[in-house]
Order: C-alpha cells, then structure tokens, then sequence
C-alpha cells in the first residue's frame, strides 16, 4: 500500500470516531456533556490535521504541488478546481477553528468550535471522498 492510500485509511478510520463522539453527547447525562464535548475537539483536531496533511500529499502526487501549511494547502485545492469557492471558505474557516481549540483555551470558543464539528465532519467526509474517487481513476 502506497503512502497516499496508507493516509487515506487512517483519515477514514479518524473521520469514524467523530459522530461516535458527537452520538455520546447527545445521549450523555448532563455531568457527562462537556467531557464528552472535550473529547470530540480532541478527536476533530485530529482529523483536521490527517485531513489536510491528506490533502497535501494528494496535491503532490496528482498535481506535482508541494506546499507546507494548511492554508496553503487549502489555497493550492481550491485552484485545481476540486473544491467550491464555499467549500473554500468552509476550510478556511476550520482551519481557524482547529488553531482556537489548540492553541487557546476559553469555554465559549470550545463550545463554539465543538458545536461546529458537524458541520467540519461533512466537508472533511465528502473531500475525502472525491479525492478518493480521484485516486481510484488513476
């Protein structure tokens, strides 16, 4: 198994976890929620990065692109066409959220960035779909 298909499955197996997480908050005693809503941040952060660093070598192998960040990286996919300007912004906007779950802490960005995770799962889920698709033609 090459590189690209050995990310591609420890993406897919991450992008699992996360509505495992999400149902056990919903379904959790009060006591329970923000542990719970904890978990869920950690395991999106996760994902986040073995999304983009999926993407990243998706770009070099299909498209010759080398670049080292995030942004970056969103930048180069949405110049290849893969993506909509909207799913753009919606990255962009994730990228924002996983640097406020790292890299600061306060209750109201952890519940906003928890409460957004949905909608994270989705994007990440339905790219790594099409890039797989993608792969799978070549």
């Amino acid at each position: 198994m090459d590189q690209l298909n050995v990310k591609q499955q420890q993406l897919e197996d991450a992008l699992a976890s996360l509505p495992e997480i999400l149902a056990l908050v919903e379904q959790a005693p009060e006591i329970y929620i923000f542990p719970l809503q904890q978990a869920a941040i950690q395991r999106f952060e996760c994902c986040y990065d073995l999304f983009w660093k999926n993407v990243k070598t998706f770009l070099v192998r299909h498209y010759g692109i080398v670049i080292a960040s995030p942004r970056g990286v969103f930048s180069e996919l949405a110049k290849t066409g893969l993506i909509s300007s909207a799913e753009f912004i919606q990255l962009m906007k994730m990228n924002e959220d996983r640097n406020l779950s790292t890299h600061t802490y306060h209750e109201d960005t952890a519940l906003d960035v928890f409460q957004a995770i949905p909608g994270h799962y989705k994007l990440m889920r339905d790219l790594t779909t099409r890039m797989s698709n993608k792969n799978k033609e070549e």
